[in-house]
């Protein structure tokens, strides 16, 4: 069934009727969540092997990637030291509960660095508060208009999962529609009520002992991943995650089991082989690719300065995305060209039990005051 355009409301400036709708959907959006369900879904993977086995065994082999496998590492150079640990962003406590050799390390380091404070988060809202125009099409043909019928209904129904009424979705910027459906509304509804992921778990460990917590960016160096990308380039995004949108759950559930089996680069190749699953690699390929560009290797060039600062000075730990720390892009590989190497941790903080002995082993870290 196709869709009707969203008639006009009568009274009032068009700019003004569309700032009242951003409105009425930030109110809806900020009260949805806490009826979805937890995140739950099929086994994909498992789906994968049996469906497509040429593309699980591609998968596979991600693994002879560097840095494919791990996401807890000392850092060491010259007698210097550090932690590298990536995060998932899933407030399950599966994912969710420190390491206790993280939790060790926090209590015992000189500073502690993250993505992002938390205050950000409040930054975004405030932003959207004072310049909702930022996030409103007003000067093009708005997705009623963009979108085929077919996308309208798929649009609507991911949409609705967040709260947001389809007359308001309509009219969005298409880069903010898909900075809020890169989160599944799964992981949104534990966002809402109030459940902490790990990097938040992180940081509240940092402040319990005192140690002092660093961001890596700030609120609008994140949304520039979305913004500043082509007009073009944010539509065929859209598109892809509209057609994606019926496995969001799967896809988190399947990322999460990778993350706990430590397959953390075949987390990013799920992405591509799923393109091709779906038969779309030659339509969407590229795009996949220019988002792993935007997303991950830019960020990381980003954040290098900051990281280096942080190792260099001794006694850091950083927390970041686990696939910011794994793939021939990640922050390791763009280290190792200045002496620091890498050892892969367990949980319990010692050199990884399925990795060969390091030559020393990883030193408590100790506050340097």
């Amino acid at each position: 069934m196709g869709h009707i355009r969203p008639s006009q409301p009568s009274g009032g400036s068009r700019p003004m009727r569309r700032l009242r709708l951003f409105a009425l959907a930030a109110a809806a959006i900020a009260t949805a969540f806490p009826a979805l369900a937890e995140c739950r879904g099929d086994d994909f993977l498992t789906r994968l092997e049996a469906t497509h086995p040429e593309l699980a065994a591609r998968l596979a082999a991600a693994d002879s990637q560097p840095y494919a496998r791990g996401r807890f590492w000392l850092a060491e150079r010259e007698g210097r030291s550090g932690i590298l640990f990536g995060t998932f962003h899933s407030p399950d406590p599966a994912v969710a509960t420190l390491p206790p050799g993280l939790a060790e390390a926090i209590a015992g380091a000189r500073r502690v660095v993250v993505e992002a404070l938390p205050e950000e988060q409040q930054r975004l809202q405030q932003l959207m508060a004072a310049n909702p125009a930022m996030f409103l099409n007003t000067g093009g043909p708005t997705l009623d208009r963009l979108l085929s019928p077919e996308e309208l209904d798929g649009l609507a129904r991911v949409i609705g999962a967040y709260g947001m009424p389809m007359q308001v979705a309509v009219q969005m910027q298409p880069w903010f529609l898909n900075m809020l459906m890169a989160t599944p509304p799964c992981l949104m509804a534990d966002m809402a009520a109030g459940r902490p992921m790990l990097d938040e778990r992180v940081i509240a460990a940092a402040q319990a002992a005192g140690v002092p917590v660093e961001g890596l960016e700030r609120i609008e160096d994140a949304l520039r991943i979305y913004r500043d990308a082509p007009a073009a380039w944010q539509l065929q995004l859209l598109r892809l995650n509209i057609a994606l949108s019926h496995l969001s759950d799967e896809l988190m559930v399947a990322g999460q089991r990778l993350y706990l089996a430590e397959e953390i680069w075949r987390i990013w190749m799920l992405n591509e082989v799923l393109v091709e699953a779906l038969g779309l690699q030659e339509e969407l390929g590229p795009l996949v690719a220019d988002f792993y560009r935007r997303a991950l290797v830019a960020r990381n060039r980003a954040w290098l300065p900051g990281i280096r600062r942080a190792l260099e000075a001794g006694g850091a730990v950083i927390a970041v995305g686990a696939l910011h720390l794994a793939g021939p892009d990640s922050i390791q590989a763009m280290l190792e060209g200045e002496g620091w190497r890498f050892t892969r941790l367990g949980p319990d903080g010692r050199p990884h039990a399925a990795d060969p002995a390091p030559a020393s082993e990883p030193p408590a870290q100790k506050k340097n005051r």
